[in-house]
């Protein structure tokens, strides 16, 4: 007793019983209850270091789905750059339905001013023939010629096929781009999904998940110290001095 004096002192918290056959019976149950905290303890940082597995291996995938979506939306930025010519796509629509409106309503207004100027023409040459005058007013012409330069003077302000050529060419040019800004929707969309709710959303959740790692690393760390410093150094003691303890009893 006198030579495990420090040891049993250290298992007995201090206060070793008088008579040696107590010595004993307390040993025992203070190596029984070592054994048992060791074996709670050891499930306690087993159970961690699964759901420590478990944590990294989910923060493995969420990195390699974070990497795929990232690389997604440069693809996706990269199409929309080069089809928008660096425009914001919502802006750039609208520009272009306005164009194509605008187009539109010029080649409305030419094509109904050429048909009001020729139909002028044709009864202007009408009247030629017979009583020469101006269809609206009645005016009548004292030379045949008045009425001729009257029809040239009408058909050089109609600007005549090749300017009707040109707004076809730049109203057909406008609606190709429309359309192809209209085919990129999908992907737009899908960009702001990827840029507003899935990115964001995966950074977030491995934040979460780095926070979890490093609590549950702290608390294994806590625990295994615990084990070595509390449980299993007492217990290698008591395998040092259990033959002399049994020898007291």
């Amino acid at each position: 007793k006198v030579r495990h004096h420090e040891i049993l002192t250290t298992i007995f918290q201090g206060s070793i019983p008088e008579q040696d056959s107590n010595i004993y019976i307390q040993f025992e149950k203070e190596h029984r209850k070592l054994q048992q905290n060791r074996s709670t303890l050891e499930r306690q940082i087993q159970d961690i270091r699964q759901a420590l597995s478990g944590k990294e291996e989910k923060r493995r995938l969420l990195a390699d789905e974070l990497k795929r979506k990232d690389s997604l939306r440069n693809e996706y930025t990269d199409r929309l750059q080069e089809q928008l010519n660096g425009q914001i796509y919502d802006k750039y629509i609208e520009k272009l339905s306005n164009d194509v409106k605008q187009k539109q309503d010029e080649k409305g207004s030419f094509v109904g001013m050429e048909k009001t100027y020729q139909k002028f023409i044709n009864q202007v040459q009408a009247t030629l023939k017979s009583d020469p005058c101006c269809p609206l007013c009645y005016r009548k012409f004292e030379k045949q010629s008045e009425g001729e330069q009257l029809i040239r003077d009408m058909e050089s302000q109609v600007k005549g096929p090749e300017y009707r050529n040109k707004i076809d060419r730049d109203l057909t040019l406008l609606q190709e781009k429309f359309e192809k800004c209209l085919n990129l929707k999908p992907i737009y969309s899908q960009l702001q999904d990827l840029e507003e709710k899935d990115i964001p959303t995966l950074k977030k959740t491995m934040k979460q998940l780095d926070n979890e790692i490093v609590q549950l690393k702290n608390k294994q760390t806590d625990l295994e110290q615990e084990l070595n410093d509390r449980i299993c150094l007492p217990l290698e003691q008591c395998e040092q001095i259990k033959t002399d303890i049994i020898m007291l009893n």
